[in-house]
């Protein structure tokens, strides 16, 4: 919350920590060791340490592929390069697991920045927000694949976090139970707490064309930046 990138404070621990410590241990091992070191074939871990070392090879493997250059690489990159494995080996689970013709499914993925609640168990009932970089977001209807551009979703202005965040200054007893989001928050109040908010976001719009409404969002194909990234289970070359 205050700008420091991967400074984390949890509750009944003193001082700052850092989130992932396990992204933050793998990135200097890159640096001090490079990344074919760590390339290795699924299976092969140590016995010692399995968790991190197979966490190791995972990202090495990646890294190597998309050709990144470990000497650049920072705590923010490499988390994006976790969310990329990760999406990826989810996928690959799907395809082994999920028969599209019989199961509908949805994949949503990202990396959570921060929460801004001071105490999300207070009975003070103000929202706790979560920062999200979205990754993928695509649902599988009767098999047809169909991608969700929710960057395009409007964000609050700076002046209305402002105001969110001061919900608890006279507004605790509108608001709904601390775990919500802002979607449950009551329009009323809401448009308290966002007062000055104008426009499409603010109020509903009768929509005179597809092209106004959420269909500008929505796309059937996706073009992987990275392409043919090694999977969970291939051997190493």
């Amino acid at each position: 919350s205050a700008g420091e990138v991967g400074k984390i404070s949890r509750p009944n621990r003193p001082g700052a920590s850092c989130a992932c410590g396990a992204l933050n241990a793998c990135l200097g091992s890159f640096k001090a060791e490079g990344l074919d070191v760590h390339c290795k074939g699924p299976g092969v871990h140590d016995p010692l340490d399995p968790e991190l070392s197979i966490l190791k090879q995972r990202l090495a493997r990646r890294l190597r592929h998309e050709k990144k250059d470990v000497k650049e690489l920072d705590l923010v990159g490499i988390t994006q390069a976790a969310e990329r494995t990760i999406t990826s080996d989810l996928e690959y689970l799907i395809e082994k697991a999920v028969d599209p013709s019989k199961a509908n499914y949805a994949v949503f993925t990202g990396v959570q920045i921060h929460n801004w609640a001071a105490d999300v168990n207070t009975d003070a009932g103000a929202p706790s927000l979560e920062f999200i970089s979205v990754g993928k977001s695509y649902v599988v209807i009767n098999g047809e694949r169909t991608y969700l551009d929710v960057s395009m979703v409007p964000s609050l202005a700076p002046r209305q976090l402002q105001l969110l965040a001061a919900a608890s200054a006279g507004l605790a007893g509108d608001l709904p139970s601390s775990n919500s989001v802002v979607q449950e928050i009551p329009r009323s109040v809401l448009m308290r707490c966002v007062g000055g908010a104008t426009g499409r976001s603010a109020e509903p719009v009768a929509l005179s064309k597809p092209s106004d409404g959420w269909q500008q969002f929505v796309k059937t194909d996706f073009q992987d930046i990275h392409p043919n990234a090694p999977k969970m289970d291939d051997k190493d070359t």
